[in-house]
């Protein structure tokens, strides 16, 4: 766990900012942490202006969850780059074959 997201563990303000930068990058909703934690809109948008914040374990739960979205969508960004060099790498070969046939 980052630093960033260590000190919002146990600090309200910085909770309130790890979690509207996550949502905003994440592109999650309200209603995203809403069905996962089982709790009200109308507390997300506490947590989020800053009226409320959960208690310190549940914090960790949602940081923790939020981090593992992080990092579940950059190893799918990274096989998908991958998957589009290899394509382009058996294109390449394949019209390497095809043009050798015709000399």
């Amino acid at each position: 766990m980052k630093n960033k997201a260590k000190n919002a563990i146990n600090n309200d303000a910085e909770f309130q900012s790890f979690l509207i930068h996550s949502m905003f990058e994440l592109k999650l909703k309200n209603s995203d942490l809403t069905k996962q934690f089982g709790v009200s809109k109308p507390t997300v948008n506490r947590w989020l202006n800053g009226k409320s914040a959960p208690h310190p374990a549940v914090r960790k739960y949602i940081i923790e969850y939020l981090e593992h979205i992080r990092i579940a969508r950059k190893q799918n960004k990274d096989v998908s780059a991958v998957d589009v060099i290899i394509s382009l790498v058996i294109i390449i070969a394949l019209i390497i074959f095809f043009v050798s046939l015709r000399v």
